[in-house]
């Protein structure tokens, strides 16, 4: 009974259950704020699970091509450590893939085109993408962003989405590159060429005050396109600030702290999404 329980742990460490939570919440909540008084549980839950299997088999198949980086950054992973088999972890990933495109089949064409979509890339960027540095981080940025698409258009309100899809690419794109801070020292090793490591910190800082930059930019644009309401922007104003703090940051080039910067951007993102259901007010 204690080696299954060990496993199932192993398992959830493997699908970084926390980060699938997040999704969860996130895929949750976009469909609410979409669907507005029309909520349809035929259309939710299977894109519910669609997303949840789809991102859970991505965590899966990203950890096994990152063994030998993990073996120097986290040898207490499930992988490295030698709690579940890098065999086993790469075909598993994939019955997640195949349940996930399963559940996409009850949604919307467009929603089951960018889910098909999406697991191909995350396959691809697995084997190929994931040692390529930035563009790496705007794979995974694009593909967090297309959830929030693909969500939407099983509602009547696909600009809603496609506004928080647009966000999420910003915001997760500095998140990204943050993360590849943490990572140097493993990342050299396994000859990953991140921003960090090909550019120094410094520009790396610079890029990530850029993304975020943008992304402050982006948040009044949903009040005057009519898509919300005032009380939007008393809210989203509280993420910005977060927003900017992690920009003030970065930008002292004799300070960072990457974990907790990566934090405070998923931090903003929260109050981003309670931002949207205020402005449904």
């Amino acid at each position: 009974m204690g080696r299954k329980l060990e496993k199932l742990k192993a398992f959830s460490e493997l699908i970084r259950i926390k980060e699938t939570f997040f999704v969860f919440v996130s895929v949750l909540a976009t469909i609410l704020l979409c669907q507005g008084n029309v909520f349809n549980w035929k259309i939710t839950l299977p894109a519910l699970l669609a997303i949840i299997f789809i991102a859970a088999g991505g965590n899966m198949i990203n950890d096994s091509f990152d063994f030998f980086i993990d073996l120097v950054n986290r040898p207490d992973r499930p992988l490295p450590s030698g709690r579940f088999s890098r065999k086993n972890a790469k075909r598993l990933s994939f019955v997640l893939f195949f349940i996930g495109i399963f559940f996409s089949l009850f949604l919307p064409l467009l929603s089951i085109v960018i889910a098909c979509f999406t697991v191909v890339l995350l396959i691809f960027y697995s084997y190929f993408f994931k040692r390529s540095g930035f563009l790496g981080n705007f794979f995974v940025s694009y593909m967090f962003a297309s959830i929030f698409v693909a969500v939407a258009a099983t509602t009547p309100n696909l600009m809603t989405g496609i506004f928080i899809g647009i966000l999420a690419f910003f915001t997760s794109s500095a998140h990204e590159i943050l993360k590849d801070m943490e990572d140097v020292r493993g990342d050299k090793i396994g000859g990953v060429k991140t921003l960090p490591i090909n550019h120094g910190i410094k520009k790396t800082n610079f890029i990530v005050f850029s993304f975020l930059l943008i992304a402050i930019l982006f948040t009044p644009i949903p009040y005057f396109l009519g898509l919300v309401s005032f009380y939007y922007l008393f809210v989203i104003f509280i993420a910005d600030l977060v927003f900017v703090k992690v920009i003030l940051s970065v930008l002292r080039s004799s300070y960072t702290n990457p974990t907790k910067n990566v934090n405070l951007i998923l931090f903003g993102v929260g109050i981003v999404f309670l931002a949207f259901f205020a402005g449904l007010l």
